[in-house]
């Protein structure tokens, strides 16, 4: 019976302990944890601001990746298919002629891209192009593409010059002519070249 009152007794002690501190605590508004401080006002921060994160004792900013529109041409004539931005315009000149430019510059050939394609029997190296070719070339370069065997080519008389991408595939020739003012179509140039591939 003693046994059982002195259980009684120590259970009640502990029972009072817990709930005198459980009532300090509140009155205290002290946490029963104490984080770093550190780690509290970097999870502030993270939460005022999720636009950054914190990564070895260093914030960043996180930047929004950059999404480009763009318009697909495909032509059974011409046997191509490619993408370009939507800011750029073309004109279909002729079935086997296509002229792309931004109609935000000036419209003439000095900023206008050119695409010309047609057959030609895969082992000839003769063949017409709708484009005037001044003087004689002067310097030609391979150009790595995932699907056709592709030179750039310039042509030059000494007054002008001329700039072309002539890319091959079995049967399928394909001649860009890049215009005086690269820049005005550069972006177009690299999605063209990223993209172009034969229908057939």
């Amino acid at each position: 019976m003693k046994f059982l009152q002195n259980k009684h007794i120590i259970v009640g002690t502990i029972f009072i302990i817990f709930f005198a501190t459980g009532v300090y605590f509140q009155v205290t508004k002290t946490p029963w944890v104490t984080l770093p401080k550190n780690l509290t006002t970097q999870t502030e921060e993270n939460q005022n601001d999720n636009k950054r994160i914190f990564y070895n004792g260093k914030y960043y900013n996180i930047v929004k990746q950059k999404t480009f529109s763009k318009n697909q041409y495909s032509s059974p004539q011409m046997n191509i298919s490619f993408i370009f931005p939507t800011n750029i315009k073309f004109k279909q000149i002729t079935p086997q002629l296509i002229a792309l430019y931004d109609p935000a510059k000036q419209n003439n050939d000095d900023n206008t891209l050119y695409i010309y394609s047609t057959t030609v029997p895969e082992n000839s190296i003769e063949f017409k192009i709708p484009f005037t070719i001044p003087g004689s070339l002067k310097q030609t370069k391979i150009i790595k593409t995932r699907t056709f065997t592709a030179n750039q080519e310039t042509y030059s008389d000494g007054k002008s010059k001329l700039t072309l991408l002539v890319l091959r595939q079995k049967d399928q020739t394909i001649v860009i002519r890049i215009p005086p003012n690269p820049d005005m179509v550069s972006e177009t140039i690299t999605y063209i070249m990223n993209s172009i591939k034969t229908l057939q």
